[in-house]
């Protein structure tokens, strides 16, 4: 279901012309939901250790997270922003000039996007 949908809807909203003209989804967008799928169940089973562990340690963190890769475009950022919005334990909270405001509930999940796989792996689907 987690493919299917995307799969749907890109389907008629490029049907109704709904996607603007400059930027377009190649089919290496269905990799991507398969890997941010795995993203989304291991951040899972992080978020499960820390509800289940007696001890509360956790580092909660607000931070601004910028692109490693050239500069997106508005689909561009709104497909990062939710990417990181479906992983547990991180909230993208606002955007101003590329960069996104996130809330993690572990400093681990801020480095990680410093990281910039997912970007670099959106920047890969988003064509300009």
């Amino acid at each position: 279901m987690a493919v299917i949908c995307p799969v749907i809807t890109y389907y008629f909203a490029s049907y109704l012309r709904l996607l603007p003209r400059n930027c377009k989804f190649n089919y290496g967008f269905i990799f991507y939901c398969f890997w941010l799928v795995q993203e989304i169940l291991k951040s899972s089973f992080t978020v499960i250790k820390i509800i289940w562990s007696r001890q509360l340690n956790i580092t909660p963190s607000f931070e601004w997270v910028e692109f490693k890769d050239s500069a997106f475009n508005d689909m561009g950022l709104v497909v990062y922003g939710n990417s990181i919005t479906l992983t547990p334990g991180t909230v993208t909270v606002d955007t101003t000039d590329g960069m996104l405001l996130v809330h993690a509930l572990e400093q681990s999940s801020i480095n990680d996007l410093h990281k910039g796989e997912m970007a670099h792996r959106i920047n890969k689907i988003v064509s300009f």
